[in-house]
């Protein structure tokens, strides 16, 4: 990134640093030790055996880290370890999400995996040595037939992405979690009434605590149109809101918030033995300082209904798409470009109107020019020889009015600003090109669309900023 943007990040990097060991010295420190000491380790490592996909250069070194996140019913043994691998028969991953979190820490993407995932696992090894054999079974056959080693193991040889840590959170840390934020709000588009789950809320906006949090994230067949699908589109919406819930200053500067929300993390928690260490944790901490919720992106793996058995999903090609960016530390979808004031562009080629004037002596050079933004989606209304008023420099002209148009030109251009002008005769043109000598010809721009909604929310995902209704 530029100077700025670095002197930027260390700044919040220290912050965060400031932050940890504030918590960390004096009173809190046998507090956190204590909260750490909470956190189930286990050392899945063997589990997963020796053939795994490529892992990039290491984290420190601006690597990219990916972590699994799963959402669990059970979590019989407390204390360090699981309690013994019977609680595994019981135990079923409710929730799969692959968090990427770019090597320039700038961006983080989480992908939801569908349980209903048709999809073929490799063999697994259990707790106790044994090997399950691999077949095709539903995704979230996995975390039964081996843990999380197995979850892991499904989603490295299907992804060929390389997981570098995994978490387990049990509902009621879940629950846990959403008390000590608070609450969170969610937004629906009618109200709810569901007998089963006992959730009850009103159509618009509602804070939830604990225990609401958790049938709404869980409820299924009353909402949405009682898939997994949408249920994950609930539970995105949900998590978007703990994001900007969490970022936000009135939990951050809280240090009796932040305790709170370490103790109810850790408690119900178990991981790979780095992450659940307090080194692994400030690590993780400063990795994570940066991000904001225009940030984090959630996804779900794209997905369509299996013909052989329409109550299952398979991955698309597209599917394929989103795991090899993140294999190349790619945002995926592209990101939209930035205007010259580094905001996204969000008006489209199709909708801006102009005029194209010629700068300079050579003829046909302003009709030229003007088959190009045309190619691109440009609508030109007009060429002509330039005026005293235009110059002969490449420029771009716009009325305030069209100053967003005018951005998205200039862009295109390969300008660095756009010259606003008063509008003079009713016959002016409000967006003008004018053609000089040291013209770039346009190139073709990726524009910032307003995620269009579905039931299953956009196809393309939706940063954790952009709030949205999930469907009742």
């Amino acid at each position: 990134g530029s100077h700025m943007a670095k002197s930027h990040r260390i700044i919040k990097g220290l912050a965060a640093v400031t932050l940890m060991v504030t918590v960390i010295s004096g009173v809190a420190t046998a507090a956190v030790f204590n909260a750490v000491g909470n956190i189930g380790v286990k050392d899945i490592t063997d589990q997963l055996g020796d053939n795994r996909p490529t892992q990039p250069a290491r984290p420190e070194d601006g690597a990219p880290i990916n972590i699994v996140l799963l959402g669990s019913d059970t979590r019989d043994g407390q204390g360090s370890g699981f309690g013994g691998s019977d609680y595994l028969g019981s135990q079923r991953s409710d929730t799969t999400i692959l968090v990427h979190v770019a090597g320039n820490r700038d961006w983080a993407t989480a992908v939801s995996i569908p349980r209903d995932t048709w999809i073929t696992q490799p063999d697994c090894t259990r707790d106790d040595g044994t090997v399950s054999k691999g077949y095709t079974t539903k995704f979230n056959e996995a975390m039964q037939r081996g843990g999380p080693a197995c979850v892991i193991k499904t989603i490295e040889q299907t992804t060929g992405i390389f997981i570098d840590h995994y978490m387990v959170l049990d509902f009621k840390g879940f629950q846990k979690v959403v008390d000590a934020l608070g609450g969170v709000e969610v937004c629906l588009t009618d109200a709810v009434s569901d007998e089963k789950s006992k959730l009850e809320l009103p159509k618009g906006i509602s804070t939830l605590d604990g225990k609401t949090a958790l049938a709404f994230v869980r409820a299924r067949k009353t909402l949405g149109d009682g898939s997994d699908i949408s249920r994950i589109r609930r539970q995105q919406d949900f998590l978007a809101s703990v994001v900007r819930k969490a970022t936000s200053a009135g939990v951050l500067l809280n240090p009796v918030k932040i305790m709170g929300l370490v103790n109810a993390v850790t408690e119900s928690l178990t991981t790979d033995p780095k992450l659940g260490s307090v080194e692994g944790l400030k690590d993780m901490a400063f990795n994570l300082s940066d991000l904001s919720p225009s940030t984090i992106r959630f996804v779900t793996a794209p997905n369509t209904p299996d013909p052989a058995n329409r109550n299952n999903v398979i991955f698309t090609s597209v599917a394929d798409e989103l795991w090899q960016s993140l294999r190349e530390d790619k945002q995926w979808p592209t990101p939209p470009d930035n205007g010259w004031d580094g905001k996204p562009l969000t008006a489209e080629p199709s909708d801006i109107r102009m005029q194209v004037l010629n700068g300079t002596k050579q003829a046909g050079l302003a009709s030229n020019k003007a088959e190009l933004l045309s190619a691109l989606g440009y609508k030109v209304v007009g060429t002509n020889n330039t005026t005293d008023f235009f110059g002969k420099k490449t420029a771009v002209y716009a009325t305030k009015q069209r100053a967003n148009d005018a951005r998205t030109v200039a862009k295109a251009l390969g300008l660095g600003e756009v010259k606003i002008f008063k509008k003079q005769f009713a016959d002016q043109p409000s967006l003008v090109v004018v053609v000089g000598k040291d013209f770039k010809d346009p190139r073709e721009l990726k524009i910032k669309v307003k995620p269009k909604g579905t039931l299953y929310g956009p196809t393309e995902g939706r940063a954790a900023d952009e709030t949205d209704c999930s469907p009742a």
